[in-house]
């Protein structure tokens, strides 16, 4: 198994994928928010880069929270909250 590409996507790492759910939680409408990433932090919208082509489930606590169909894929929700924020940066 190769090292994840955000570009080719398919299943992210926990890191981004648990960094993006925090942001969620923290009910944080701010696109420069910066959850805890690894040793420290990094910008949400960088987050959201790296799982712009993420074809995990996202759960369903985060999928009611920003309003996507439960059952959609951290991509289709990524996509869906960039239609009210800025590219990814």
């Amino acid at each position: 198994m190769g090292k994840y590409s955000p570009k080719r996507g398919s299943h992210a790492p926990g890191d981004p994928r648990e960094a993006f759910c925090d942001w969620v939680g923290s009910r944080s409408q701010d696109p420069e928010y910066k959850p805890e990433y690894r040793d420290g932090r990094r910008p949400v919208r960088w987050i959201m880069g790296q799982l712009w082509n993420c074809t995990d489930t996202l759960p369903e606590y985060e999928c009611r929270a920003l309003g996507v169909a439960v059952g959609s894929s951290y991509a289709q929700a990524v996509r869906a909250v960039f239609g009210s924020c800025k590219s990814p940066g």
